[in-house]
């Protein structure tokens, strides 16, 4: 089975791509997944989102990257934005610069530790958003989104929530204040069994 969302639009900058202005009622359908890694989307619609994004390989301009927002209709029918930094929607790693280590070889098996050099690392960046054309041109909410907010289903509603999470390295909200973005229900469905809602979707 999969849990739809209805998405109404992606956000730059607080500035609107329109990416789902062709679809039936303007809203497309998105499918909550904690098994994809990324945020995908059709090439046709996700294009004008990644050209926007575009992350130098060595992530030095992370701190030039716009705020994307994903507007996600609620179980009421509202509009709810759920913005991801640029630092929640790249994916970084480190990888080693060719040519700059000399480990020495026993055999076929590289030795550290004596007298050899260690190569050298440097980070590498990529955007955790992506094309992906598969059937119903749904798009796929995966892990870039889901790290940032907290997920809840309820099968019994046909619902799934959102909240903004509290990472460990961050200071959580006191008490009494808003959780954050996000933390509204979108009227959703299970495909198994659809619930009467403008587009088959997950939600609290």
């Amino acid at each position: 089975s999969e849990w739809l969302v209805g998405m109404k639009d992606i956000l730059v900058n607080g500035e609107p791509l329109n990416v789902c202005k062709d679809r039936p009622g303007g809203i497309c359908p998105a499918v909550v997944d904690t098994g994809s890694s990324l945020v995908t989307g059709p090439k046709a619609e996700i294009d004008s989102l990644l050209s926007k994004i575009r992350t130098n390989d060595t992530c030095g301009n992370l701190d030039k990257m716009p705020t994307v927002s994903l507007q996600l209709v609620d179980k009421d029918g509202q509009v709810v934005n759920y913005p991801l930094t640029s630092e929640e929607y790249t994916l970084r790693t480190l990888e080693e610069v060719p040519n700059t280590g000399d480990s020495g070889y026993f055999q076929e098996f590289p030795v550290l530790g004596k007298g050899g050099t260690a190569p050298q690392v440097q980070p590498h960046c990529e955007p955790g958003i992506g094309v992906m054309d598969v059937p119903g041109k749904k798009w796929v909410i995966g892990d870039t989104f889901l790290r940032r907010y907290y997920s809840i289903y309820d099968d019994d509603k046909g619902l799934v929530g959102f909240v903004r999470s509290v990472h460990p390295d961050e200071t959580p909200a006191p008490a009494g204040a808003a959780a954050g973005p996000g933390g509204a229900a979108c009227p959703a469905s299970n495909e198994v069994a659809p619930k009467a809602a403008a587009v088959a979707a997950a939600a609290l």
